[in-house]
């Protein structure tokens, strides 16, 4: 067993946690694989639960050559993939070991747009790593989950005319539109069922957008009633 993984508890005060009430037994302890637990990255609940490196233990082999990034947020979004990548099996139990102190002054209450960069940049590089461990369902996920998960702060680097580093601000939007790009490629999206999308990573071509999404829904009608 390389990764053992805990529940955890999210408190703002201290009065609110008992922590012997929390420690009890519930159920027990489920072996799941590594393989397993990445598609928990992408989906269910508490995504953010297998992101975190937080209520969790590892064998300290398993971060041989892994280390967090110097100077990044979001740093475990750098990291835990590999190392459930590398881990055959993970023991997950929903007994309460961690507790979270909530502060309403934290880093990640306080996110601005040039804070909320690296995380793509993670995703990023989570993207590449399954595509070249040849996962491909795990790829698709990665790639759906940028697209997804990047549509605001898009739309704010598009609107807004100052406040975040331009230089990353490109960045980050040509990072869309090379991962819309695979997505297409791998058949995951079109244009019919991604409209947005596509305007999303390219707002220049727009009223090109309209004008072909307004033609093919023309054609649908009128074949649905040949």
């Amino acid at each position: 067993m390389r990764i053992s993984l805990s529940a955890d508890k999210h408190f703002a005060e201290i009065e609110e946690v008992d922590t012997c009430a929390e420690l009890q037994i519930k159920n027990c302890v489920e072996i799941q694989s590594g393989l397993e637990i990445e598609s928990k990255l992408f989906c269910g609940q508490n995504v953010e639960k297998y992101i975190s490196c937080c209520g969790k233990l590892f064998k300290k082999t398993v971060f041989n050559g892994i280390r967090f990034p110097q100077g990044r947020l979001f740093e475990d979004e750098y990291i835990t993939y590999q190392l459930y990548y590398r881990s055959e099996r993970i023991a997950v139990t929903d007994i309460v070991f961690y507790f979270y102190f909530t502060n309403p002054c934290g880093i990640t209450k306080n996110l601005t747009l040039n804070k909320r960069f690296d995380e793509y940049d993670a995703q990023e590089e989570r993207i590449k790593f399954f595509k070249k461990k040849r996962c491909k369902e795990l790829y698709q996920a990665a790639l759906l989950k940028l697209l997804n998960s990047a549509q605001w702060d898009l739309i704010k680097c598009q609107k807004w005319k100052e406040g975040f580093d331009k230089e990353r601000g490109e960045k980050f939007q040509q990072q869309y539109r090379e991962a819309l790009e695979q997505a297409e490629k791998e058949g995951i999206v079109r244009f019919k069922n991604n409209y947005d999308f596509y305007v999303l990573a390219y707002p220049e071509k727009v009223n090109f957008f309209r004008v072909r999404r307004q033609w093919q829904n023309l054609l649908r009608m009128i074949r649905s009633k040949i």
